[in-house]
């Protein structure tokens, strides 16, 4: 809401060192001309005058007692909870209201698309009504680290059009750098961050694992902690993105799944063509990072002074 940001914005200005100095500076000085004035000129202040001002005096000392203890409550009771696993963060994050978010948009960096975690987000910002951009890993054997992954993800896309088809708000694109981080931000209200690992643990059954992970969420309650990852992973995903593939390109280039041909030529056969819904998703995408994240500089502005109180 426009309030909420010139509060924080306001709030972010007070607590620069230089202006809360300032401000009690201001503050002593007028306590001190006051004491002299009741001094040096007694007949010119009442009694009544006198009581007033103490009284005032008070009421402006407990305002900023009060001001600096609820910004270290707030520190102290942040809103950045841990979970075990990222299906349990993503099904907590799909069981939020989240009916008061400024930007009604849901970005989304995964693997294979294929996982209950990525299913359940995906129907949740349906459920929401949220412009949804969905990165995955681009399925070729080059980019991917088994078959078992490009299966993954090509049954993915099948599963997009059998069940979302007429969804309007779903864009997808393919992304061929390093996987690391599986993330979900829904708006500028509750981001969802966890990682992939690649190794072959004794306990994992595949040498890559990121749905078992444990998985962080923060809220923009948590407004510090919240900025610097908000701003952090908007950086990241608009940087892949802006260099990612989209269906479309998948689809018409010379590496296209043997999958997803066959798919294709079957939606063909039965007579329901899907080149309507890959240019849906595939289309009129935002690259620029003010584009996609409308409220970044603000979110830039307060993670720059988080980073700046830390020093």
């Amino acid at each position: 809401m426009a309030l909420d940001r010139y509060r924080q914005l306001l709030w972010q200005e007070y607590n620069q060192k230089p202006i809360r100095r300032g401000v009690k500076v201001l503050l002593l000085l007028v306590l001190f001309v006051g004491t002299v004035l009741s001094i040096i000129v007694p007949s010119y202040i009442s009694i009544e005058q006198n009581i007033l001002y103490v009284v005032v005096l008070l009421f402006v000392l407990l305002e900023l007692l009060e001001t600096k203890m609820h910004s270290i409550t707030r520190l102290l009771t942040s809103s950045t909870s841990v979970f075990p696993t990222t299906t349990d963060g993503y099904e907590n994050l799909a069981n939020r209201e989240l009916s008061n978010l400024e930007s009604r948009t849901a970005y989304m960096l995964n693997y294979g698309g294929g996982s209950d975690s990525t299913s359940t987000a995906i129907r949740s910002a349906k459920e929401k009504q949220l412009e949804t951009y969905l990165l995955l890993k681009y399925p070729d054997k080059d980019h991917i680290i088994n078959e078992e992954q490009v299966n993954s993800v090509c049954n993915a896309i099948v599963n997009f059009h059998r069940y979302h088809h007429e969804w309007d708000g779903l864009n997808i694109r393919f992304y061929k750098n390093q996987a690391s981080i599986n993330g979900i931000k829904y708006g500028d209200a509750v981001l969802g961050l966890g990682w992939y690992t690649f190794a072959d643990y004794d306990h994992r059954p595949s040498p890559m694992s990121g749905h078992l992970n444990p998985t962080i969420v923060t809220e923009r309650d948590s407004m510090y902690d919240f900025a610097l990852l908000n701003r952090w992973y908007m950086d990241v995903f608009q940087a892949i993105w802006s260099n990612a593939t989209t269906l479309e390109e998948l689809l018409e280039g010379e590496d296209t799944p043997a999958e997803l041909e066959r798919w294709q030529n079957r939606m063909k056969m039965e007579d329901r063509d899907v080149q309507e819904w890959v240019r849906r998703v595939s289309s009129d995408q935002p690259e620029d990072i003010h584009e996609l994240f409308p409220n970044y500089d603000l979110f830039k502005q307060i993670a720059e002074y988080s980073e700046s109180t830390m020093k």
